[in-house]
């Protein structure tokens, strides 16, 4: 973890004339899974869509791999190509099977033959614990674990530098939650990918990141490991850790 993946500088976003995010900075580090939390309204899907250029900024830079989302359509659309997203509630649409939702940045963002894109979509399904059964599926067959590996095979569809994870265990149940988690970390550590994880998941954070940022009114409050975090004497960083811990360690430990 020696170079950033991802820079974030004094970033300030308002919609419909409020102020969403002010001066927001941070960066995220090759191979690291870097979290961020905070209470519901702080702008944490803000600065995701943010970064990802789906929301207009006021002011501040972003880059994403060394390129800012500035930098014009061809060379963010090359870009993108290296970077992966698993959206909360998994994004699949809904009449395409699991292989063709896999295979929809293979199409969007290159041009591959048919016979590779399904080697590596059986791949892709092998990685995230799936079963080539499970391709032909329709994303209604799957249980919610499901959709959520199915997801996030396709953010990894094309091998990225960065995936961008959303919620990745909202709608899970501990035991599920759990594993989801463990197959992130694996999957890191074989892979060697960095994370931008955005989770309400106390437990998933100490499980999975190596830091955290806390957003609190629209600001970043704090900056540091999961520990130093944990035991921070900021008052919204007490708080958050405190009241947002949904499951005891020995519940999130059973797989």
């Amino acid at each position: 973890m020696d170079r950033a993946v991802l820079e974030v500088d004094r970033i300030c976003v308002s919609l419909g004339g409020r102020e969403i995010l002010r001066d927001v900075s941070l960066d995220v580090q090759s191979g690291e899974i870097f979290g961020i939390v905070g209470g519901s309204g702080s702008g944490k899907s803000v600065l995701l869509r943010t970064i990802l250029g789906l929301t207009p900024r006021a002011s501040g830079n972003i880059r994403v791999l060394g390129t800012g989302i500035d930098s014009g359509e061809e060379q963010w659309r090359h870009t993108q190509r290296r970077m992966g997203v698993l959206f909360q509630q998994g994004g699949l649409f809904s009449s395409l099977s699991v292989k063709e939702n896999i295979q929809v940045p293979m199409r969007e963002l290159c041009s591959l033959p048919v016979g590779l894109m399904d080697a590596m979509t059986d791949t892709k399904l092998s990685m995230v614990g799936l079963g080539a059964s499970d391709a032909s599926k329709a994303p209604s067959e799957l249980s919610g674990g499901m959709v959520k590996r199915a997801a996030l095979a396709r953010a990894l569809a094309l091998d990225p530098q960065i995936v961008f994870l959303d919620e990745p265990t909202s709608g899970l149940d501990p035991i599920a939650s759990g594993a989801f988690d463990d197959l992130i970390l694996t999957l890191r550590n074989s892979l060697g990918f960095a994370v931008f994880m955005i989770t309400h998941d106390v437990e998933s954070l100490r499980t999975v990141c190596d830091r955290a940022a806390l957003l609190a009114h629209g600001r970043v409050v704090a900056i540091d490991t999961v520990p130093a975090l944990a035991s921070s004497r900021v008052e919204e960083v007490q708080s958050y850790f405190h009241r947002r811990s949904k499951f005891s360690p020995a519940t999130r430990s059973i797989h």
